[in-house]
C-alpha cells in the first residue's frame, strides 16, 4: 500500500472516532507530496456533486477528498492535513461569505 494512503486511512479512523462518523472533505498536502502524487498519478477524479463548488475548474481528488497544496506543510515537515468543509470555510472564506 502507498504510505500516504495508509497514513490517511489511519487518520480517517481517528476522525471517525472523534466525530459523528463523517469524513473530511478536504486534504491539504505538502508541495513535496503534491509533486509525488502528480508524478505517480495518485489523484482521483471527483464528480462535481461530490464536492462544494469552488472557482477552480480542475479538481484534484484523493480518497474522495478535494486536494490542495501548501508550502506551509513542507516548512513544518508535515505531509497532510484533513479538514471538514466547515473548518475549511472558516480557514478559507470565499467572497460570497462577506
Amino acid at each position: 500500500m502507498n504510505p500516504l494512503r495508509g497514513a490517511v486511512m489511519d487518520e480517517l479512523d481517528v476522525v471517525h472516532e472523534r466525530t459523528d462518523g463523517s469524513t473530511p472533505d478536504h486534504i491539504i498536502v505538502s508541495r513535496a507530496v503534491w509533486r509525488d502524487m502528480k508524478t505517480h498519478n495518485r489523484f482521483e477524479k471527483i464528480g462535481s456533486t461530490d464536492i462544494p463548488n469552488r472557482r477552480r475548474t480542475e479538481v484534484y481528488g484523493f480518497m474522495g477528498m478535494r486536494v490542495w497544496q501548501s508550502g506551509a506543510l513542507d516548512r513544518r515537515e508535515k505531509d497532510a492535513l484533513l479538514l471538514s468543509e466547515e473548518v475549511f470555510d472558516q480557514l478559507f472564506p470565499q467572497s460570497k461569505d462577506f
